[in-house]
């Protein structure tokens, strides 16, 4: 048998489908041609890669509005070549992929726009505020009920924007001429039940078009609400740190400089989502010749959050104590106990005084020896976090004659992160305490004190953070593009475009008070500890789950009276930045086709003018809270030619190869560039930017091998090759600040050397190759997969920052005219994050399934279902080596259920 054959007929395959399981469609009209199923959705994203001259992957409507996946970043995980994350920086991971990654590179490197252009982004979590978290669109915020189409360019051209050294991905939104019919009506409503907070939440989406009998104008007015609870159970363990006291040494000569986790908390994240917005577009088409669009859209994210989290104290144990048993696996401490220290704490004779033993830092004189809490809760409320972005977006295609297009887009986009506030409250207790982590998942012991109870716990530390991030940007670009049809050229392209981009970021922290906070911790206690079911998916014998809670609204009222207003002397200077960015590109093309074969040349002239401002420290600067402070303006200009040039040549009628070769650029993120820095007092640890980065270039080499056997089908195999020019790795350094919680401690200003984790140029290699394989089998049964190998190498050796080698997806689908159904199964290889306090960080191999179902009870309703992470998957983060744990999550599964209709 041939392998066409085999391919388009196999009952073995067909019966090995139908052990995958069943997968289902939807309906939705896509251009002129009213299309239904998934099928059907396979059909329409080949044919755009086929047209295509770049070598591209595409999702269509259909696969994302009908399918598992909840957002844009959900769909895209199923494209060959594409990683996502569900975190951008510091906040672990959640149920939602919110970052796209290609290649085995991080999200930074891939460049997001919609309908062509840029959009400002926003992040609800207060470090993604101000840390590097790249410049990729927060995906949380596009639900997938907007996007006609999203395309995923591997290769790049001239007339692309810029900014993609790994790829670039086009979100294709729907506009009123796209549609057949005067009106069309679409709506969806259901409801979502997650199964860890036990609750049900609604999800409306509703479209409407309308176009006028002669289809030359347009409006389309879409509007959606969503909304879900979140629970996180997790175990965090908060970096790595060696082991430097002396008096353990001597005590113990083998712990000398092996690595310990500087504490281990069990975490409850809580969090209520509501996504609300919408979009508006109005088209006007007269005739073939011109072709008007203004479009806008807007979404709003609110994010309130709580975070508990009990947190044994091991950097205050290893500064302070002594084991009294431990246990060291490949130079990591991962296992130790700890006895009581004495006398009890606080001072019987001074019980709301200061305490002054903190990381022993301070000695206290006298008889009384310094003490040592062994257990901290750590409790973070953030009411009112959101994110949000906007755009407007004017689109004009004008066609004088059968040989001259010219194109002209003009807009504004603006997108904020917001945290208006964040009480935080701990305290502490005295006690003894015990971890081990030598099954991965740690067991915790506090022997001397019951943490289901307040009573043992004393007020400790208060404080509250706000912060403010604003991403806006004007663009305009202008094509023209001459049809000539003179032998191998068929047209010339050139254009230019303009864009101004603001990133601002401003911050306060205001600390309330040290270890003389008022009241006690049984004043905040809520009506319950944590939920009898947590952390179920991964708990280990031993490890503390029964833990007293505190209540949010109770901390937000003892905080924040104290804190505001926020005033200059609190202004958060190491975290804050602006950044002003110009880019000016020019470009001209060549098409070019011939008997069998079409590409095109052409480069892209790029200039970019960076204008920072940075906030460093300065003994004779502005004083405040934070130390004394200059702003420093840093100005950087470069140009950048980006050439380029791709070939495809059909085989065969169904049968296609091409080739792409291109040098690229990516800027650094805008967070990097303003240099803002996080610090963890207690461990003595920042993450930083960098405002002389360069940015990342890069040659990339590619080529592509696909084969159309048979409708909705596909066998293709395309390797690539990157050569990392200038690549933005990670490195430390060490920078003295102000250490907030000793100097609030001690009452006067306290400066300590902190190990900064910031940016550095570096250079590297991503070589690897994708396969995909996707065919209707037998009788309604469908198969769509695909593997990728990524491998990725900075300069040192080390892996590249994302960098996931093996990825691979298996959908299996059936469907008929009433019923369809599907079960898609993705999985990646362990990947490394970047890194965090000044540690490694990594995160295992994980797999997910998904399945949807889909019910047409007539031609215009149908009834869905859809389950995600059906196996409940446990997301895992280690540090350099397995021994090494940084955080176990698990976020339980989600179920929607609910009515599509259609007219």
């Amino acid at each position: 048998m041939s392998l066409k054959g085999l391919l388009t007929g196999s009952a073995s395959v067909a019966a090995m489908v139908t052990l995958l399981g069943p997968a289902y469609g939807q309906q939705s009209p896509v251009e002129e041609i009213v299309v239904t199923g998934i099928r059907a959705s396979a059909e329409r994203s080949l044919e755009i890669k086929r047209n295509a001259s770049t070598i591209v992957d595409a999702v269509s409507a259909e696969d994302i509005g009908k399918l598992p996946d909840k957002n844009v970043a959900d769909a895209l995980q199923r494209v060959p070549g594409v990683t996502t994350f569900s975190q951008a920086s510091g906040e672990g991971g959640f149920d939602e992929n919110d970052r796209v990654a290609v290649r085995g590179t991080n999200p930074s490197l891939t460049q997001t726009t919609v309908d062509g252009h840029s959009v400002g982004t926003g992040d609800w979590f207060i470090l993604d505020q101000f840390q590097t978290v790249g410049r990729s669109v927060s995906f949380s915020l596009f639900p997938s009920e907007i996007v006609k189409s999203v395309q995923v360019y591997k290769s790049q051209q001239a007339d692309f924007v810029e900014g993609g050294v790994a790829g670039s991905v086009d979100i294709v939104t729907h506009r009123p001429l796209d549609f057949n019919k005067t009106y069309t009506v679409q709506a969806s409503a259901q409801g979502v039940y997650a199964d860890l907070p036990g609750k049900a939440d609604p999800q409306l989406n509703a479209m409407v078009a309308w176009q006028n009998d002669s289809g030359t104008f347009g409006i389309l007015a879409q509007g959606f609400y969503e909304e879900r609870h979140l629970r996180r159970d997790g175990q965090e363990f908060l970096g790595y740190n060696p082991v430097t006291s002396p008096a353990i040494i001597a005590a113990h000569p083998d712990l000398a400089g092996a690595l310990y986790p500087s504490d281990i908390g069990e975490a409850l994240f809580q969090q209520t989502r509501k996504r609300e917005g919408g979009d508006v577009s109005i088209q006007f088409r007269p005739d073939n010749h011109f072709d008007l669009a203004i479009d806008g859209f807007y979404s709003h994210l609110d994010a309130d959050n709580y975070n508990s989290n009990m947190l044994t104290w091991n950097v205050n144990e290893f500064n302070n104590n002594i084991p009294t048993s431990y246990t060291i696996r490949k130079n990591t401490v991962v296992a130790a106990s700890f006895p009581v220290s004495s006398p009890t704490h606080p001072d019987p004779t001074n019980p709301t005084g200061p305490r002054l033993c903190v990381n022993g830092s301070v000695a206290v004189t006298g008889p009384i020896p310094c003490p040592v809490d062994g257990v901290v809760e750590d409790s973070i409320y953030r009411p009112g976090a959101a994110a949000e972005t906007w755009y407007v977006d004017g689109d004009a295609i004008w066609r004088p004659d059968d040989f001259w297009t010219a194109h002209v887009k003009l807009g504004y986009t603006e997108g904020k992160g917001l945290t208006p506030s964040q009480p935080t409250w701990e305290s502490d207790a005295l006690t003894g305490e015990s971890y081990d982590m030598t099954h991965g998942v740690a067991a915790t012991a506090f022997p001397n004190i019951d943490v289901s109870s307040p009573a043992d716990f004393h007020n400790d530390w208060a404080w509250s953070d706000k912060f403010t991030a604003t991403d806006k940007e004007f663009y305009t670009q202008a094509d023209i593009e001459r049809e000539i049809d003179a032998g191998a050229l068929q047209s010339v392209k050139f254009g230019v475009r303009y864009a101004d981009h603001t990133r601002d970021v401003v911050g306060f922290d205001r600390g309330t008070c040290f270890f003389a906070c008022p009241g006690a911790p049984s004043d905040l206690v809520s009506d319950g500890n944590y939920p009898s079911d947590f952390a179920d998916a991964f708990k280990v014998a031993g490890m503390a789950t029964n833990i007293w809670l505190a209540d949010p609204r109770k901390i937000q009222k003892l905080v924040m009276p104290q804190v505001t207003p926020y005033t200059a002397n609190f202004f958060y200077w190491p975290g804050s930045f602006k950044v002003n960015e110009k880019d000016l590109a020019a470009y001209g093309m060549l098409n070019l086709a011939g008997d069998r074969w079409k590409g095109n040349v052409g480069v892209r002239v790029v200039k970019t003018e960076e204008n920072i401002n940075t906030y460093v420290s300065d003994a004779t600067g502005t004083a405040n809270a934070y130390g004394n402070f200059d702003l420093v303006p840093i100005k950087h200009d470069y140009w950048d030619p980006l050439p380029s040039a791709n070939l495809s040549y059909d085989l065969t009628d169904d049968m296609k190869l091409r080739g792409a070769i291109a040098r690229v650029i990516a800027r650094p993120d805008y967070s990097a560039l303003g240099g803002a820095v996080s610090l963890n007092d207690a461990i003595l640890t920042g993450t930083g930017g960098n405002s002389d980065l360069r940015p990342v270039r890069a040659w990339e080499y590619q080529a592509s091998w696909e084969w159309y056997f048979g409708d909705a089908s596909l066998l293709s195999v395309t390797p690539f090759y990157m050569d990392l020019t200038s690549y933005v790795a990670f490195g430390t350094h060490q920078a003295s600040y102000v250490n907030a919680l000793l100097t609030g401690q001690q009452g006067h200003t306290v400066i300590s050397s902190y190990s900064i984790t910031s940016p550095q140029n570096s250079s590297g290699t991503d070589k690897g190759v994708e396969i995909s394989w996707q065919q209707p089998i037998w009788d309604g049964f469908g198969i769509i997969t695909n593997y990728t190998y990524a491998d990725g190498h900075d300069s040192g050796g080390g892996p590249l920052v994302g960098d996931s080698k093996n990825t691979y997806n298996a959908t299996g689908y059936y469907e008929n005219s009433w019923f369809s159904a599907r079960l898609a199964y993705t999985w990646r290889s362990k990947v490394l994050i970047g890194l965090d306090r000044s540690t490694a960080e990594n995160e295992a191999a994980i797999g997910n399934l998904d399945a949807s179902v889909s019910f047409n009870v007539n031609e215009n309703i149908a009834l869905t279902f859809d389950a995600l992470n059906i196996t409940d998957e446990v997301l895992k983060y280690y540090a350099n080596n397995t021994t090494q744990p940084r955080a176990f999550y698990d976020n339980g599964r989600q179920f929607f259920f609910g009515v599509r209709a259609k007219y």
